[in-house]
């Protein structure tokens, strides 16, 4: 666990059209951080530069670059990671955030609704680390050398279902139970390079996530509970980055569930059965 500054920080964010990931950048943002941002609607991409700019005048447009596409797309996450090396000299915070869910029984889905789920959730995540690796190796060692600058980190988007499989939710859950699987090894492995993993698993937030689904031919019927807001959640997240934090769930019910699941799973297990 490392205590880092953020400030001057150079930063990739993924998924920064909406939600968690827009109010992450801005966020970021005030501790004068060099942002790469990329989501798939150039307008938003946009929009969201203008407002950091115009809420911070010691950014200038160098300072924050936009590169619109796919994340699941090789050719995306490169540009992306060149973006930063070719305007910022390299990276010290990565963000892998993008996200796309879907709902409806297992049983009723084809299998494309699953590769498209794993593609977005769990494949782009790992294939952006991989190659965003190298450029974060230079940093921990820059890092260790001068103790100067930001100690790097890995950042995760997951989710509770990737802690307590969901029912409605099946290829979802998959994918983000597989994040935390690999966030875990990875953290062990890159540990004494000097780079810092944080896997962080929100609950029910207030985004876009729910209207934009790639399918949705049912849910479950959850107790209803008031959802947290996108900035919120991002300022957790950004207490956790300077804190070093392995673990992150920043939402109360969240962390009940989890809990629960650890002291009596079959208890969930049959709660979770009551929605299916």
């Amino acid at each position: 666990m490392t205590k880092r500054k953020l400030d001057n920080a150079r930063v990739i964010i993924t998924g920064t059209s909406s939600g968690i990931g827009r109010a992450l950048a801005l966020e970021l943002a005030k501790y004068n951080c060099r942002l790469v941002l990329t989501a798939r609607r150039a307008e938003r991409l946009e929009e969201l530069k203008a407002e950091i700019l115009n809420s911070n005048s010691e950014l200038n447009d160098q300072n924050v670059q936009i590169v619109v596409g796919d994340i699941a797309n090789d050719d995306v996450r490169l540009e992306v990671l060149q973006t930063a090396i070719r305007e910022f000299g390299g990276l010290d915070v990565l963000v892998n955030n993008a996200g796309v869910g879907a709902f409806g029984l297992f049983e009723n889905a084809d299998p494309d609704r699953l590769l498209q789920i794993l593609d977005v959730n769990l494949i782009s995540s790992i294939e952006m680390t991989r190659i965003a690796l190298p450029e974060l190796f230079k940093s921990a060692d820059a890092y260790k050398q001068t103790k100067t600058g930001c100690a790097p980190i890995i950042s995760f988007t997951s989710s509770i279902m990737g802690k307590v499989g969901a029912p409605y939710s099946s290829e979802y859950s998959a994918a983000k139970c597989g994040l935390h699987g690999f966030t875990q090894a990875l953290r062990a492995e890159i540990k004494s390079k000097g780079v810092d993993v944080l896997t962080v698993s929100p609950g029910t937030t207030k985004t876009e996530f729910f209207d934009s689904v790639i399918d949705k031919t049912g849910m479950a019927n959850w107790p209803a509970h008031k959802p947290v807001t996108p900035e919120y959640v991002a300022k957790r997240i950004v207490k956790s980055l300077k804190r070093g934090d392995h673990e992150l769930v920043p939402y109360f019910w969240g962390e009940v569930l989890c809990v629960l699941n650890r002291i009596s799973p079959g208890f969930v297990d049959r709660v979770m059965s009551w929605y299916a």
